[in-house]
C-alpha cells in the first residue's frame, strides 16, 4: 500500500509539473494575444469612425436631394427640413443634422464659414455637427473640425478639418 501512495504522489507531482508548464505557456498566449489586441483595437476604431463619416455624407446628400426637390416643386427653400418633406434624422452620433437657409437679417453671422470668413454655401448650410457635437461658424475653429459638412453647394462633402 506505501507503495502505491508512493507512486501517486509522484506521478501527482509530474501531473502538476505539466501543468505549470501548460499554465506557464497559457499565460504567454494570453499576453501575446493582448498584445495584438492592444495593437489592433485603435486601428478598428478608425474604421468605425471613417463608416460614421461615410455615412454621415451619404444622410447628407440625400437630405439636399429633399431640399433640391422642394425648391423645384414651391420654387423656394424650406424654412426647416420638416417643410422638405425631409424625416428627421439623426447623425451616427446621434445629433440631429443642422439645416440653416440663408437670408433674413444676420444670416451672415450664423452661416458656415472657411478660412477667410467667407460662407461655404451660396443659399443654404447643411451639416452634422461630429462626433463632439459642438460647431461653430469657422470651419478652422476646434469645435468645428469634426463636423461633416456640405461645401460650396454640394461639390464637396466631408470633415469640415479637410475643407
Amino acid at each position: 500500500m506505501r507503495i502505491l501512495e508512493e507512486r501517486g504522489s509522484e506521478a501527482s507531482r509530474r501531473r502538476w509539473r505539466e501543468i505549470g508548464l501548460t499554465l506557464i505557456e497559457l499565460l504567454l498566449v494570453i499576453a501575446l494575444i493582448s498584445i495584438l489586441a492592444a495593437l489592433g483595437i485603435p486601428s478598428l476604431l478608425q474604421v468605425f469612425e471613417r463608416v460614421r463619416i461615410e455615412r454621415a455624407i451619404t444622410d447628407l446628400k440625400v437630405i439636399e436631394f429633399e431640399v433640391r426637390r422642394y425648391e423645384d416643386i414651391y420654387e423656394r427653400l424650406p424654412e426647416d427640413l420638416i417643410e422638405a418633406d425631409s424625416r428627421p434624422r439623426l447623425d451616427p452620433w446621434g445629433h440631429p443634422y443642422v439645416y440653416f437657409k440663408y437670408g433674413g437679417p444676420g444670416w451672415r453671422g450664423q452661416a458656415r464659414k472657411d478660412r477667410n470668413l467667407v460662407p461655404i454655401n451660396s443659399s443654404f448650410d447643411l451639416y452634422s455637427v461630429g462626433r463632439d457635437g459642438e460647431s461653430r461658424p469657422p470651419l478652422q475653429n476646434p469645435k468645428s473640425l469634426d463636423d461633416v459638412v456640405r461645401a460650396n453647394d454640394g461639390a464637396f462633402y466631408g470633415l469640415g478639418r479637410d475643407f
